[in-house]
């Protein structure tokens, strides 16, 4: 993967209501036909996805984001299939380490900044290579056998896509709801 934009502006008009952003970046791997999509974006506190606040509209950011970029990208290349690899929040943090070797120092660091989010199970290979444990540059882990993890961080790339897709469809209901004044004061039960 290599970083193919920074601040990338964001763009998506609903029926009613424009939605602006910036997408701190974007990175992209091409094999063959596709082109393999990330995204990126830096938080200075922790944070990560929650399939749930997903599902009830109250996290959609990330997700909105990567399924502007994967349209955008298809356009511009028709002839290639752009594929959902990952969508991450990396924490820009200058984190405390008690004392240790020197040479687990980097290892140790890395750890400790590890993005979180979400990655796709098929383009995995090609944003990490790592035989066990918890990969430093994705929310991942292989087992001794080097066999994968099934959790809520790994989806396949087509489970990747339709939350993306989802959360495009949310907003466009939120703005509905919004629209047709249902502003009712309901607020979600973790969010008081």
């Amino acid at each position: 993967f290599k970083p193919v934009s920074f601040e990338n502006v964001f763009f998506e008009q609903f029926s009613n209501t424009a939605v602006t952003g910036k997408i701190d970046r974007v990175d992209i791997f091409e094999k063959d036909d596709s082109i393999h999509v990330k995204i990126i974006d830096y938080k200075s506190g922790a944070n990560d996805i929650d399939l749930d606040a997903v599902y009830n509209g109250l996290k959609l950011q990330l997700m909105v984001y990567l399924h502007s970029t994967v349209k955008k990208l298809q356009q511009k290349n028709p002839d290639k299939t752009v594929i959902a690899a990952g969508a991450l929040y990396n924490r820009i943090d200058n984190p405390i380490i008690s004392k240790t070797k020197e040479e687990d120092l980097e290892k140790i660091l890395l750890d400790a900044m590890r993005p979180t989010g979400m990655v796709g199970y098929e383009s995995i290979q090609y944003l990490d290579e790592w035989d066990s444990g918890k990969s430093l540059v994705v929310p991942a882990r292989r087992n001794k056998d080097g066999k994968l993890y099934l959790d809520s961080h790994l989806l396949t790339d087509e489970q990747l896509k339709c939350l993306s897709d989802y959360a495009m469809n949310k907003m466009a209901e939120m703005e509905k709801e919004i629209n047709s004044g249902a502003v009712s004061a309901n607020p979600y039960p973790q969010s008081c």
